[in-house]
C-alpha cells in the first residue's frame, strides 16, 4: 500500500517513520528545509524527548511562577517537570531515520480522489492509496475531510539575551493586556531567552511590546519568530482515504497551545489504524476525551477578566493549594489537577465565579 502524507513537521515525520515499517511512505514538504520556520517554544515532556533523544535538550525545567497583576505563586515539582528542547534539532532527528522518503521544497497544489488520491506538487503527480494531512493549523486536507470550525491563536516569541529570570523556572503572565483568551511566557533556554504570548485577537506584537516594556525593558532582542495555534475539537478526523494528524488534526492542548505530546501520540494511533485495519475514530476516543477536557478548561479560563483571574490566583495561593499543585500538575494531562482541585475548599469559594464563566463561555 502506498501512502503520502502531506507536511513534514514532528507528527508528518513521525508518522512516516512509523509507517514506513510496513508501507511505500512519501512525505511532501513545502519548505525547503525541516524546522523551519521555527514557531515553537519547545516545552515537553520526557515522552516527546524519547523520540529523538537526549541531545535536543536545552534546559530541565523545575517549576513555574505564574503572575497576575501584583500576585504570584511559586509551583515546584521534586524531580523535573518539564524538558525546553531545540524544536529545529527535534525535527532533524525524526527527518533523519526517513530522509530519503522525504521531498522538500514540494508544495502540494492539488489532490484528487479518483481510483485512490492523486497529490500534484510543484514537480510532479503522484498516486496513493491513502493520504494523511499533517499540513499544520491552516490545513488543506482538514477541508476535505470536515467543515468543523476551528478557532485559532495568533503567537509570536522573541529570543532575548538572557536576563535575571531563574534558570530552571517558566514565567506565566495572566494579565489580559498581555493576552485576549491566553497568556503569555518567558522560558530559559542554555543561553537565551525565549519570551512570547498566544491571543485571539489580530495583533499580538502590540501585546508583546507591552509584555517588553513592562517585564524585560533594556534586554536585547536576538531573534523573532511567530505562528498559529489551533483551538477546538473535531469530531471528524478521516474520510474516506483521507487522515488528518498533528495540527491539522487539532490534537492540542488548548490549556497550554503545546501540539507536540498529542501530535505524536495521533501519530501512533493512526498507524494502529492502518495497520490493523481499525475505525481511526474509535481508537482515538480515549485521546479525544482528554482534549475535550483540556478545551473546557481554556474556554473558561478564556473568558475570564483580570479581576476574576487575580481572585483565582489568590485562592490557589496557599499551602495546602499549592501542595496539591506540585503533586499532580502534568503538563500532558491537565485535567488531572483540574479533579484534584475543584474539590478544594479553597477553590470552592470561587465556584459563583466559575460558574459565570462556564456560562459566558458557551455564549462565545
Amino acid at each position: 500500500m502506498r501512502i503520502g502524507i502531506v507536511g513534514a513537521g514532528p507528527a508528518g515525520l513521525y508518522s512516516a517513520i512509523l509507517l514506513s515499517r510496513d508501507f511505500d511512505v512519501q512525505v511532501f514538504e513545502e519548505h525547503s528545509e525541516v524546522g523551519f520556520p521555527e514557531h515553537c517554544t519547545g516545552l515537553v515532556s520526557k515522552y516527546v524527548v524519547d523520540k529523538s533523544g537526549n541531545n535536543v535538550i536545552l534546559n530541565r525545567i523545575k517549576g513555574a511562577r505564574i503572575f497576575s497583576g501584583n500576585r504570584s505563586i511559586r509551583i515546584e515539582k521534586k524531580d523535573i517537570a518539564a524538558y525546553v528542547i531545540d524544536r529545529k534539532a527535534f525535527e532533524k532527528n525524526l527527518y533523519n531515520n526517513v530522509s530519503e522518503s522525504v521531498y522538500l521544497g514540494n508544495r502540494v497544489k492539488r489532490i484528487e480522489i479518483i481510483n485512490g488520491v492523486s497529490i500534484s506538487t510543484n514537480s510532479g503527480e503522484y498516486k496513493f492509496d491513502i493520504v494523511i494531512g499533517a499540513d499544520g493549523p491552516r490545513s488543506l486536507l482538514r477541508n476535505m475531510v470536515t467543515n468543523e470550525r476551528v478557532d485559532l491563536l495568533n503567537g509570536v516569541q522573541v529570543i532575548l539575551k538572557k536576563n535575571f529570570v531563574e534558570d530552571n523556572y517558566v514565567y506565566i503572565f495572566l494579565d489580559r493586556k498581555y493576552s485576549s483568551g491566553f497568556f503569555a511566557w518567558a522560558v530559559p533556554r542554555e543561553s537565551d531567552l525565549l519570551v512570547g504570548l498566544a491571543t485571539y485577537d489580530r495583533n499580538p506584537m502590540l501585546r508583546l511590546k507591552a509584555l517588553l516594556r513592562d517585564r524585560f525593558n533594556g534586554v536585547e532582542v536576538i531573534g523573532k519568530n511567530a505562528g498559529q495555534i489551533p483551538i477546538g475539537n473535531l469530531n471528524r478526523h478521516y474520510k474516506g482515504s483521507i487522515f488528518l494528524t498533528g495540527d491539522a488534526a487539532v490534537f492540542v492542548k488548548a490549556t497550554s497551545g503545546g501540539g507536540l505530546y498529542y501530535g505524536l501520540k495521533g501519530s501512533e494511533i493512526l498507524f494502529e489504524s492502518i495497520k490493523k485495519n481499525l475505525n481511526y475514530e474509535k481508537i482515538l476516543k480515549k485521546m479525544m476525551e482528554e482534549l475535550k477536557k483540556d478545551y473546557i478548561i481554556h474556554k473558561i479560563f478564556s473568558v475570564l477578566n483580570d479581576k476574576e483571574i487575580l481572585r483565582i490566583i489568590s485562592s490557589l495561593d496557599n499551602e495546602e493549594t499549592i501542595e496539591i499543585i506540585n503533586k499532580y500538575g502534568d503538563i500532558d494531562y491537565p485535567s488531572i489537577l483540574a479533579k484534584k482541585l475543584i474539590l478544594n475548599k479553597n477553590i470552592i469559594k470561587v465556584y459563583p465565579l466559575l460558574l459565570r464563566s462556564i456560562f459566558r463561555s458557551y455564549l462565545i
